[in-house]
């Protein structure tokens, strides 16, 4: 598993960089149901 990205990643871009920058990554959500993960393929900007 890679890292998580810390809240100064998300403050020092503006949105369109922000959007690229992600583009690929893993969204990784943690609930009492269970993980669930999806890769960044699409952004509107």
């Amino acid at each position: 598993m890679q890292n998580i990205l810390p809240k100064e990643f998300y403050e020092k871009h503006d949105t369109i960089a922000l959007s690229k920058l992600l583009l690929g990554c893993t969204l990784v959500n943690d609930s009492l149901e269970g993980r669930t993960a999806g890769i960044i393929v699409e952004t509107e900007g």
